[in-house]
């Protein structure tokens, strides 16, 4: 049995405070805030989080290859892992969610096998470039 990648795509609200000091004309980035309702318990971690989708109204997936090519909407691997991923109710919650490079870039990053387990520290070193 094969195994198969694909990451779903969704559109999240990250919020940049900057503070403007008109009196001295400086700026600051102060926050970085990925806006989940993990504060208000009627809310899931994923409330505000939405499926990002092409300009023809299609869910933009991308395979776990190198290169990360977007999936054709009538990829049936596509079609599952979406539907799978609308479950947000088995998402994790938000305080065990990744921070990282973006998967697309480094292929293989996030897969669990790269990591050992006493520690959940890579097991291997990786190197990255982010694109110009």
């Amino acid at each position: 049995m094969a195994r198969r990648t694909r990451w779903v795509c969704y559109d999240a609200p990250l919020l940049v405070r900057v503070d403007l000091d008109d009196e001295s004309g400086t700026e600051q980035v102060t926050h970085v805030v990925l806006a989940t309702g993990e504060d208000d318990p009627d809310e899931s971690d994923a409330d505000g989080i939405e499926l990002s989708r092409d300009g023809r109204g299609a869910a933009r997936v991308y395979d776990g290859d190198r290169g990360a090519r977007m999936s054709r909407s009538a990829d049936p691997w596509a079609q599952q892992a979406v539907h799978r991923a609308e479950h947000r109710h088995e998402w994790p919650a938000a305080l065990h969610w990744e921070q990282g490079p973006d998967p697309r870039l480094v292929p293989g990053l996030y897969d669990r096998a790269r990591f050992d387990d006493e520690d959940d520290q890579p097991t291997q070193e990786f190197s990255w470039r982010p694109r110009r």
